[in-house]
């Protein structure tokens, strides 16, 4: 479990740490158990033990629009058509042509 630490006078050093007069959340592991109880018994030092959170006893809710299966995709667009069928704006290039040959 991550153990939050605050130091009555910063720099106080215990268990191979100087201590911080703000509060420091040390990650899961970090301190053995016996370490959090000398941190814990310590008078110049203040300690938290941060529980993780449960998970959930029921699975997430579906969003807005349900919990669609294989058969509830939408279609899929088809093959892109002309420029000008309205579906995207033509590319710049579109329709110029290049002067090669010399006419």
């Amino acid at each position: 479990m991550p153990v939050s630490i605050k130091a009555n006078r910063d720099g106080f050093r215990r268990c191979g740490i100087a201590h911080s007069d703000q509060w420091v959340e040390h990650p899961d592991g970090r301190f053995t158990s016996e370490e959090i109880e000398i941190l814990s018994a310590d008078t110049m030092l203040q300690v938290k033990i941060t529980k993780k959170p449960a998970a959930p006893a029921t699975p997430p809710s579906p969003g807005p629009q349900g919990d669609a299966g294989p058969g509830d995709q939408p279609p899929s667009p088809g093959p892109q058509g002309d420029a000008g069928s309205g579906d995207q704006p033509p590319s710049p290039d579109k329709g110029k042509t290049s002067k090669k040959g010399g006419k």
